[in-house]
């Protein structure tokens, strides 16, 4: 806890304190949640940039071949003075900004400074290959391979983006205009003089806005949390002379609290707000908007000065109208870019601080009473949790915190308060009691106007866990209801979107871009379905069919006891079914565990031998992989294209930096520590158990290598059935790596992107794209879409007879 005293500087008369007085600690190195939202704002760019290029690419190249005449046409001495003049512009800046770092001994700087404009050059060459890879033509290839350019965009411009963005911290306010007017006069220039295209701009505006961001999260900046000197400064000149600073220990989301004593003797409760409170409230509310489908927010405000405004004026009007508030002492700029709002103090603590055994019917029934006067003046609070209801020394409720609060809010809005009160109160008390005091004190047409928002994403994160961990949302609500006389709660739609259907959207959407061009390519494909070889095509349905008979196997070999095999392979027929009708195989996975629970295994035995036989697969998948490779790599029938070495470097360091720029960041260090250690240390006792009998053992193992063998020699029948000529090493090496891609997928059985995949990979080894559409499509239909029927009968078969 930071505590800053001055008592002493306050007893000598006519002196005032100055932040240059306080003998304070430098700040700590921290990730700002504003590079957070730098990095996305860029990222998006990036992707918009790299759409359009892909999406427009022959309309956005004529039109550069249009701007270049326009570049050519003008006077060489005006290109030659303007080239010129940037390359010394930019060479002194340049030399001057690094001079400066070094003369005044800014170590830190100068790395992050220099590493983002080279990592902008790096990622831009990695976006770049990425975008050539996936496009559907070599026109973008091409032109570039024409023309003088090394990638999509302009390097320069991309890094002295990711200059500023990482450097923006640093500059001040007087400054910062003269630096983007600067930038801004490069670009202008550069495109005179032809140095820059203006179809890339988004693409390199992103690259820029991604690297500078990254570097500055990954090496961090200095917090630029308003400290005590600061605050003390701040309001000294607003004539209120602070004698005792120090942070609180209070739950203020979105805002650093502290406890301010001022030479009268008064105290105050002080707020301060700065750039990375803005920033995360930004990233609130644009999730929400995309998230849910009425979120209550209004449009968000144009600065954080505007919304601390908004915040103090409605602290105001609801003191105004009667409302118990703690008064709004002052508003004033603190820090560099910080704000403060500094409200009197109120002795007491907040209802979640408060013993669950001390909070009486009668509390709760002042603070429901306090609520309906913020109902009569239509003021939403919008964060009614335990948190921001204070209780004073003298048990008189206030309600604090009016920084998400709404003036002339609509009833649905005053609805979530109440909804949000009842469920926190829930959460505390237990739900029969609370419902009960809210009844009574509020009446039952309000409590049934809050009935539809009682769910989880209607409220808090914060009280949805609560009411998630102590009593489930469902009791309250039909307690609630039962109060009321209310039979059936008609509840509000509010979810927009899932993030798993976002994501699966998005692959399908690629997918079908990478295989919409093949359909073209296919315009023959009837004609090579009528000339396949039924041989073939019944070889492919034998082999699907012995992918069951594999499955099967692996499971009796992963399982610790003794189970019969025509249940286990109806199993492995329904789990299919349930692969087919949900993303990323967690149907099958649930089958699975649901049947051996039933065959009287535990859930943590049914959940590890589920595992056990994925990773059993994933090794056999993986060995078969470096197997065909090594064979395939010898073989001189067919060319295999491998990337050349400067891509291949790219690609490694874009996966080390990424690995290592997601371990560094705390949700990447607690899915190491807390998810996939844990499950390789399950996975390898379970492998040991299973080990301790050979029979179980082999059955594991050899399960799994019939479920990949099965299908890959399916592929290879699937290819012969249409007279493909291709190695059987090459053809099964373009199969499991196609699998393996497809398995990253979210859609329901890689639905989408293993057909574009495998289309892709058989084209690339020298099949022709009719006869490699038909072949993929031949082995989808036989594995994939005949076994649906079959997998639903057997679902059914062990609904029935009890086993599911």
């Amino acid at each position: 806890m930071e505590v800053v005293e001055i008592g002493a500087a306050s007893e000598r008369s006519n002196e005032h304190v100055d932040a240059s007085d306080l003998d304070e600690p430098r700040p700590p190195l921290v990730r700002s949640t504003v590079y957070v939202f730098r990095a996305l704002i860029g990222l998006t760019l990036m992707v918009m940039g790299a759409l359009l290029l892909l999406v427009f690419e022959n309309g956005l190249l004529g039109l550069r071949g249009d701007i270049q005449t326009l570049q050519d046409s003008w006077p060489e001495w005006l290109v030659t003075t303007i080239q010129v003049g940037l390359g010394l512009a930019i060479a002194m800046a340049v030399l001057g900004t690094n001079g400066f770092l070094v003369y005044h001994r800014k170590w830190r700087r100068l790395i992050m400074i220099n590493l983002s404009a080279f990592g902008a050059v790096f990622v831009g060459a990695a976006a770049s290959h990425f975008v050539l890879a996936i496009a559907t033509s070599d026109v973008l290839a091409d032109a570039i391979e024409a023309g003088s350019e090394q990638g999509l965009g302009n390097d320069g411009l991309a890094s002295v983006v990711a200059v500023l963005t990482v450097s923006s911290v640093w500059i001040g306010p007087r400054l910062r205009p003269w630096v983007v007017g600067f930038a801004a006069a490069t670009v202008g220039l550069s495109f005179v003089g032809g140095a820059l295209s203006v179809i890339t701009l988004p693409f390199d505006i992103g690259v820029g806005i991604v690297a500078g961001a990254l570097v500055a999260l990954i090496m961090r900046t200095r917090d630029r949390t308003p400290t005590a000197g600061e605050l003390t400064s701040t309001l000294e000149r607003d004539r209120i002379s602070a004698v005792h600073v120090k942070r609180a220990a209070v739950d203020a989301r979105g805002s650093v609290p502290w406890f301010v004593t001022v030479a009268d003797g008064d105290e105050l409760f002080v707020k301060t707000l700065g750039s990375d409170h803005r920033a995360a409230d930004l990233l609130f509310r644009v999730y929400r908007m995309i998230r849910l489908r009425r979120a209550g927010d209004r449009q968000p405000f144009s600065s954080l000065r505007r919304a601390v405004e908004h915040e103090a004026f409605l602290s105001l009007a609801a003191e105004s109208r009667g409302i118990r508030t703690p008064r709004l002492v002052t508003v004033a700029e603190v820090g560099s870019d910080g704000m403060l709002l500094a409200y009197t103090k109120i002795d007491g603590k907040s209802l979640d601080a408060v013993e669950p055994s001390e909070i009486t019917d009668e509390m709760l029934t002042n603070v429901w009473q306090l609520v309906g006067l913020l109902r009569d003046a239509a003021i939403a609070h919008r964060d009614l949790r335990l948190a921001n209801i204070f209780i004073a020394d003298d048990g008189v409720p206030w309600i604090i915190d009016f920084g998400f609060a709404e003036l002339a809010a609509d009833d649905s809005l005053l609805a979530r308060d109440n909804a949000e009160l009842l469920a926190s109160t829930a959460a505390v008390v237990g739900v029969e009691r609370a419902v009960a005091v809210a009844v009574e004190a509020t009446g039952r047409d309000t409590i049934a106007e809050a009935l539809p928002w009682i769910q989880p994403l209607a409220l808090s994160s914060a009280t949805a866990g609560q009411i998630g961990k102590s009593e489930d949302h469902a009791k309250l609500r039909s307690v609630a209801a039962a109060a009321v006389g209310i039979d059936e709660v008609g509840y509000e739609k509010l979810e927009r979107i899932k993030p798993g259907t976002l994501l699966i959207m998005a692959t399908a959407a690629l997918s079908l871009y990478v295989l919409i061009p093949q359909f073209a390519a296919a315009s023959g494909f009837f004609d090579e379905l009528r000339g396949a070889d039924l041989g073939w095509a019944a070889v492919v349905v034998v082999a699907s069919a012995l992918t069951y008979v594999g499955a099967a196997t692996g499971m009796l070999g992963a399982v610790p006891v003794r189970l019969q095999l025509v249940p286990v392979l109806t199993a492995q027929l329904a789990s299919s079914f349930s692969n087919r009708v949900t993303p990323a195989k967690v149907g099958g996975l649930a089958t699975n565990v649901r049947f051996l629970q039933k065959q009287n295994l535990t859930l943590p035995m049914a959940v590890s031998a589920v595992g056990l036989n994925t990773v059993a697969g994933t090794i056999i998948h993986v060995s078969l992989l470096a197997l065909t490779a090594v064979v395939a790599g010898q073989s001189n029938e067919v060319s295999l294209p491998v990337p050349d070495a400067r891509t291949t470097a790219i690609g490694v360091i874009v996966v080390i930096g990424l690995s290592g720029a997601f371990m560094v960041l705390p949700i990447g260090r607690k899915l190491l520590t807390r998810n996939l250690i844990p499950a390789l240390r399950a996975a390898a006792s379970s492998v040991t158990a299973i080990a301790r009998t050979p029979a179980k053992l082999f059955a594991l193992f050899t399960g799994s290598a019939i479920v990949t063998l099965s299908y890959t020699f399916a592929m290879i029948a699937a290819l012969n059935a249409f007279g493909a000529d291709l190695p059987i090493a090459t053809a099964a090496l373009v199969y499991l790596v196609g699998s393996a891609v497809a398995t990253a997928a979210p859609t329901p059985g890689g639905l989408g992107a293993t057909e574009a995949a495998l289309v892709a990979g058989y084209t690339a080894v020298g099949i022709a794209g009719s006869t490699a559409f038909a072949a993929v499509m031949l082995f989808r239909l036989i594995t994939f879409w005949l076994p649906i029927l079959p997998g639903w009968f057997a679902l059914v078969n062990l609904q029935r007879t009890g086993r599911l």
